[in-house]
């Protein structure tokens, strides 16, 4: 249960809080936009995973929800949900994206024309899952 409200206070809970909070500020901005980081295992449904799938999955659901319900105040909501990501520090090898990578993805999401709504991106290396089981895991 401990593993539980870690995983949900993190993943679910700080990101409502900080949308929550910050709304007043974000309905000033000129060219809002939140960009929450999600996962592409709530896609491929990785065993023994189901609890960082789960609430990987609820985080999207929620930014795709209040999405719709701060269109009228033109914020724009961008989740990015990358699958392998290097963020143990693993030797570099071109099966796993790089911390950088995605930096890069919320760059381009911030900097896209205001007109410009990104929904939801998807990101993986070129080696890495297709569907399925990632190699690492297999």
């Amino acid at each position: 249960v401990k593993d539980f409200d870690e995983f949900y206070a993190l993943h679910m809970r700080a990101p409502f809080i900080l949308i929550k909070e910050l709304l007043p500020l974000l309905k000033q901005g000129k060219n809002p936009l939140v960009v929450n980081i999600s996962s592409a295992a709530n896609i491929s449904r990785l065993r023994q995973e189901s609890l960082y799938t789960a609430v990987k999955a609820g985080l999207t659901a929620m930014t795709e929800v209040i999405r719709e319900e701060l269109q009228p105040d033109k914020i724009r909501l961008t989740v990015i949900q990358p699958f392998g990501v290097n963020t143990f520090s693993q030797e570099p090898n071109d099966e796993l994206l790089r911390p950088e990578d995605i930096a890069e993805v919320i760059n381009f999401a911030v900097n896209a024309h205001p007109n410009c709504q990104l929904l939801t991106i998807n990101l993986s290396s070129v080696k890495q899952w297709r569907q399925g089981m990632p190699p690492w895991l297999a």
